[in-house]
């Protein structure tokens, strides 16, 4: 009995060997890919420059306004583009022209976002006498938000994907002593970031 078991056993091997050998299996491998496209990328755009515009100033030395810094002209950042003055006690302060334009820089995301916006780079004016020395940002969901000096934040959001987000920027400037007549520029940076 035991002879005939391993016969059997002996046999549905070589079936199985000889089935596995002739049968006709032929294999074959395809690769699938696999990819991801990542964007962050922040598009900024400076559209206008902060314009206080034309003033008449006359600060008389040691006067009141002279001391204490009084006389401050604000440029709004509500999109109503209007400067005023205030604090004038015995100096002359006449706007001659009115402003132009806010500061305006757009940015832009791929989808909607939350920016953190950085100032930096100060470049105060050369003339001593005067001094930007606050700054405000707004944008259709937040503001004003100052960002008075380097390393202040804020945040902005950023409501449509690939939709310019507008950020109206503003201030006031200050005057320490009279100042010479012309242009007088100053500047920061503002940076964007996730």
């Amino acid at each position: 009995m035991r002879h005939n078991t391993l016969k059997l056993l002996a046999f549905a091997s070589a079936v199985s060997l000889g089935f596995a050998m002739t049968s006709n299996s032929f294999a074959q491998t395809e690769t699938v890919n696999a990819t991801l496209t990542l964007t962050s990328a922040i598009t900024t755009v400076d559209v206008s420059d902060m314009d206080f515009g034309e003033w008449v100033a006359i600060i008389p030395a040691g006067g009141a306004d002279d001391t204490s810094n009084d006389v401050i002209i604000t440029l709004t950042s509500d999109g109503t583009v209007a400067s005023s003055v205030a604090g004038v006690t015995d100096s002359t302060v006449l706007q001659v022209t009115a402003p132009l334009t806010e500061g305006v820089v757009t940015v832009e995301t791929p989808s909607a976002s939350s920016l953190t916006i950085t100032r930096s780079g100060d470049s105060d004016f050369a003339d001593a006498g005067i001094s930007l020395n606050t700054t405000s940002y707004r944008t259709a969901s937040e503001g004003p938000i100052s960002l008075d000096a380097n390393t202040d934040t804020g945040t902005v959001t950023v409501v449509g994907a690939a939709t310019a987000e507008t950020v109206t920027f503003g201030g006031t400037i200050t005057f320490a002593e009279q100042a010479a007549d012309g242009v007088h520029p100053a500047s920061f940076d503002v940076t964007f970031s996730y």
